[in-house]
């Protein structure tokens, strides 16, 4: 249901899916419910559900320019309360390759790692690359990437 829900709010972005890995190993993250003794759930950690980098939008975002990059934040909504979705716009990248997304966090901060996998090709443009994260308490959280020097803040609320 998740996926569902990104692919279309990032379709409203002009995204569409061109890879994604949760984690630098390939791997990608279930939710299990692991209660302790006391019947309480654990703290939350955050995790990458999908990340999508999208179409060509060099006719947006102009290549002299280099404020056009930045991050876009937002809460997914009351059906995934607990999950925010970002989109990494005008972020160049090679025109040929996937996008693979990881993250990793510290505390209220989230570092998301952005890396090009496949053959790539003499083509540079630049996306709009759209993420979904999940398992985030309330509060604000600061998401950065390791590739550039755009980051933001979103807020999950309480319930």
């Amino acid at each position: 249901m998740r996926p569902i829900l990104l692919s279309i709010l990032l379709a409203s972005l002009g995204c569409d899916s061109t890879g994604i890995t949760g984690h630098a190993d390939g791997s990608t993250d279930t939710a299990v419910d692991r209660r302790d003794a006391t019947g309480e759930p654990p703290v939350a950690s955050p995790y990458l559900v999908e990340a999508e980098k999208g179409e060509c939008m060099d006719h947006v975002c102009p290549e002299d320019d280099p404020g056009a990059e930045f991050l876009e934040t937002g809460w997914a909504g009351v059906s995934f309360p607990d999950c925010v979705v970002i989109t990494h716009r005008c972020a160049s990248f090679n025109c040929c390759t996937t996008l693979s997304a990881w993250i990793d966090h510290a505390g209220s901060v989230i570092t998301l790692h952005e890396r090009e996998t496949g053959e790539s090709c003499w083509c540079t443009c630049r996306y709009h690359a759209g993420y979904m994260i999940c398992g985030l308490t309330p509060g604000s959280w600061d998401i950065r990437t390791d590739s550039s020097e755009v980051s933001a803040r979103v807020t999950v609320p309480a319930p």
